[in-house]
């Protein structure tokens, strides 16, 4: 299991009255601590909810702490996200293992993040959650770029595990993304074969 903790370090407050946002993630016995490089008032930091707030470039520097978007062209990669993955690849390809014994069986499997299942012999659905908390902030702008999310995050195991990669070969992918709220999931948008679904709540 992996456990992250991300906190303002009040020990190095600097003459600006900023402290730098660390964190620091826990798995298999073993625990790596990084600065984001991020530095935030502590009225800035919103710790429930790890996300930064009331700062002028909060949604860029939110997008850049919790996972890869693309900006006005450029790649912002999440600090993060680049530890948790070199710290879990052998616990991913071990569950996409897993995962193709469970889909050939007719079962939902979850991987990293991912929810996998067999529509049928030839069609897998691959859905993802919104990172979003607030489903009225949820825009199609945002599904689109998080829809990206959902398909790196695809590729990256289908590298990852042969076994994997074989089974899904020969079938056509579904993309899904959804609002997780704890007890079910809100329908926002499906991806086949580039043509795009949408909930009608979704704007």
């Amino acid at each position: 299991m992996v456990t992250i903790k991300i906190f303002l370090d009040k020990r190095r407050i600097t003459k600006e009255e900023t402290c730098p946002l660390n964190f620091r993630i826990y798995y298999g016995g073993k625990s790596a601590t990084r600065s984001t490089k991020i530095y935030l008032k502590e009225d800035q930091w919103d710790s429930g909810k790890k996300m930064i707030r009331k700062h002028s470039n909060a949604v860029l520097l939110n997008r850049r702490l919790h996972g890869d978007y693309s900006v006005c062209g450029h790649l912002f990669r999440g600090t993060i996200c680049e530890i948790y993955t070199l710290m879990t690849t052998d616990n991913t390809v071990k569950a996409l293992e897993n995962a193709v014994h469970s889909l050939t069986g007719g079962h939902l499997y979850n991987v990293g993040g991912l929810t996998f299942r067999t529509l049928d012999n030839s069609n897998i659905q691959v859905t993802g959650s919104t990172v979003k908390h607030d489903l009225t902030l949820i825009t199609r702008s945002s599904c689109i770029l998080e829809m990206g999310d959902v398909k790196k995050e695809f590729m990256r195991m289908l590298d990852l595990s042969t076994a994997f990669k074989d089974y899904i070969e020969d079938k056509a992918i579904q993309f899904c993304l959804i609002y997780d709220y704890g007890m079910g999931g809100v329908f926002l948008c499906e991806e086949v074969n580039g043509h795009i679904t949408w909930s009608p709540d979704v704007r």
